[in-house]
């Protein structure tokens, strides 16, 4: 039993590192959904060790189960008891690592909870607490590198749940490029493993990102960039030790949905046709039938979409977005059989739903909107007019009660996104005044001014960077900051600081956002186009998340709004 106990504790202190896909090491499969109960079991005989660690890992595994259920009120409960009595044992026991990786861990799992529950700013909060933990820690045993990565993670996921989909790509694109590096150095088979698998990760998630970009932007290209990346997901999955069992059927299930999106459904078909070789015996009806409806939709072969419709509807589980894309096939395909009442009843059931998830205002609502309502508001029109025929009166009843949903779905539509816009911009202004503050509080602290004696040799490789920077422009990048000047020349931002006020009479953040904002205005002068482009569109060339910030900025420097700036050009 005390061997069990043991086993599970180092499982649990995993658990508290799951991904942004929200999966768990393939060593807890079977503590997974499975068995959650050996999971509750484990946690109560973990608080009886008499290591104050092994008790406050037992209420981790407590927490982790209720998350399971998205019991999320009984989550975070139990994860701040967890945080407050580590943060007290951090007095006596300061460089232990099992405390360290429970703070994070509990960090971790307040993100994700926040996150579920849809409320943004509080999960953003958590990656900035876990941030600032990591970067205080003095523990030559611990390596901040794989924590701090996935803190980055987060930060991309909140980006893409926003919609903020170019800012989630560079996030993950920046990420790519450190761990590329970090694969070079001859590290441990253990490290390289884990490296491995937050390589595959990252690189499904900028597949999906890709996939959002393009159903936003309509570019064929991002396609073929997100088929790259997960097939570059999957070659890491295949070096994994031990191999992940299910690696060949997710790739499948992702290479399905790029082949779907490009238009190719007799090769989707085939693909699909080899999940269950793939699945080694797991169910994979619902995926299975989802992607066959879909393409015999789109083939127009109307009675095997309609059965894999049925089929998946049997599923007693299903998400809104799939029962409304579901719902729009068989509605279009009674219509296209001439079973008039078959298709009206799909049709209405499509925009019930659509009603529905508004009521509950569900994070698909907008994307929901902006995908399908006209078309299937035009299917409700052509199904009432072919049923015209049959009978004049009631038609007419159902054409004016059409064009009144219509008219107040598109209305509440309009303001919907009007109101998600908003959310955002100031979500995003509060995320960056947050980390402004932070940064400007740990620098503000009254500290003497030192003199380093930096080794003539280092101060002339940093003076290079700094002209290199000035080449290259790399300046303009979203991750550019003091700390990615220190990583890429192996020293820390406080020499790269001192070097810098040497040599200038501003500070690092002053020199940069002020050529940041020249090269704007250079950009402006130039070239017309650029005049064209929207605040935000012009703030992403220069480096900046958000178009406040940008314009905050621009206004500092030039006394004048960008706008204002860019109609004295045009005059």
């Amino acid at each position: 039993m005390k061997l069990k106990l043991l086993s599970f504790l180092f499982l649990i202190s995993n658990l508290c590192f799951s991904q942004a896909d929200g999966t768990i090491p393939n060593k807890l499969e079977k503590y997974k959904d499975t068995n959650l109960d050996s999971l509750l079991h484990y946690s109560n005989k973990a608080r009886l060790s008499k290591d104050v660690c092994h008790q406050l890992l037992g209420d981790n595994g407590e927490a982790y189960y209720f998350y399971k259920l998205e019991k999320y009120e009984k989550v975070i409960p139990l994860i701040e008891k967890t945080l407050n009595k580590s943060y007290s044992l951090t007095k006596e026991r300061q460089n232990d690592l099992c405390i360290i990786r429970l703070i994070i861990g509990a960090y971790n799992r307040l993100f994700w909870t926040y996150k579920n529950l849809g409320k943004y700013q509080i999960a953003y909060e958590q990656l900035i607490k876990s941030s600032n933990f990591i970067k205080s820690i003095d523990n030559k045993n611990f390596d901040s590198f794989n924590s701090i990565v996935n803190i980055d993670i987060s930060r991309a996921q909140i980006k893409k749940e926003l919609g903020l989909f170019e800012d989630a790509k560079f996030i993950l694109l920046g990420i790519k490029e450190r761990i590329h590096i970090k694969l070079k150095n001859d590290l441990d088979n253990i490290k390289r493993n884990r490296l491995l698998k937050i390589k595959a990760n990252v690189l499904n998630l900028l597949g999906k990102t890709y996939m959002a970009l393009n159903k936003k932007t309509r570019d064929l290209k991002l396609l073929d960039s997100a088929e790259i990346s997960f097939n570059e997901a999957f070659e890491s999955a295949k070096l994994f030790t031990p191999p992940h069992p299910d690696s060949e059927l997710m790739y499948a299930l992702r290479k399905t949905e790029v082949l779907i999106a490009k238009n190719k459904y007799k090769k989707a078909l085939e693909l699909i046709n080899s999940y269950k070789i793939l699945s080694k015996g797991k169910d994979i009806n619902y995926y299975e039938s989802l992607n066959k409806a879909i393409c015999f939709h789109n083939l127009n072969q109307t009675d095997s979409a309609i059965y894999f419709s049925h089929k998946l509807l049997k599923n007693p589980v299903l998400k809104q977005s799939t029962l409304i894309s579901i719902y729009d096939i068989l509605s279009n395909q009674y219509l296209q059989k001439s079973q008039l009442d078959s298709a009206y009843k799909y049709s209405k059931l499509t925009l019930d739903e659509f009603n529905l998830a508004r009521e509950n205002k569900q994070k698909t609502y907008q994307l929901l909107y902006d995908n399908d309502i006209e078309k299937i508001t035009e299917l409700n029109n052509s199904i009432l007019k072919k049923e015209k025929s049959k009978n004049f009166t009631t038609l007419l009843f159902y054409s004016l009660i059409l064009i009144c949903i219509s008219s107040l779905f598109l209305f509440k539509r309009k303001k919907y996104k009007k109101e998600i816009s908003i959310k955002s911009e100031e979500l995003n202004e509060n995320i960056n005044r947050q980390e402004s503050q932070i940064k400007e509080s740990t620098t503000n602290q009254h500290k003497p001014k030192v003199n380093y004696n930096i080794e003539i040799e280092l101060e002339k490789k940093i003076l290079a960077k700094i002209e290199d920077i000035e080449k290259s422009h790399d300046y303009l990048g979203y991750d550019f900051s003091i700390n990615s000047i220190a990583e890429s020349l192996n020293t820390n931002s406080t020499y790269i600081s001192f070097v810098f006020n040497k040599h200038h009479d501003q500070t690092f953040k002053q020199y940069y956002t002020k050529k940041k904002i020249e090269y704007a205005v250079e950009l402006l002068k130039k070239d017309r186009a650029y005049r064209k482009f929207s605040i935000e569109g012009l703030a992403n060339e220069v480096g900046y998340n958000s178009a406040s910030a940008f314009t905050r900025a621009f206004k500092k420097h030039l006394n004048i709004t960008p706008s204002s700036f860019i109609k004295n050009l045009d005059k």
